[in-house]
């Protein structure tokens, strides 16, 4: 009888982890490349809200972070929320 070559154990198992590992040093011509392809996918998928994208989108995240949001301008100082609001108000 031959022996089994991979051992009692069966075949080696692959763990959870990256895809994909990506240096520091990338070119900003790859790191380009990688972002559209992601944006690709997740446009152009036929159910946006599927449980295969989120992984997608969330290296997306990872390698383009969304630009921070401009806060909104303060409240005129002296002016109350009233006075705002009947400024705000159609004239009849």
């Amino acid at each position: 009888m031959r022996s089994n070559p991979v051992g009692k154990l069966g075949p080696p198992r692959l763990t959870a982890g990256p895809l994909f590992c990506l240096p520091d040093a990338e070119p900003d011509e790859e790191h380009a490349a990688v972002v559209a392809a992601l944006r690709k996918l997740i446009d152009e998928d036929k159910f946006p809200l599927s449980p295969r994208l989120r992984p997608l989108k969330s290296a997306l995240a990872k390698l383009d972070p969304p630009k921070p949001k401009v806060p909104p301008k303060p409240p005129i100082a002296g002016a109350s929320e009233a006075a705002i609001r009947r400024r705000k108000r159609p004239k009849r």
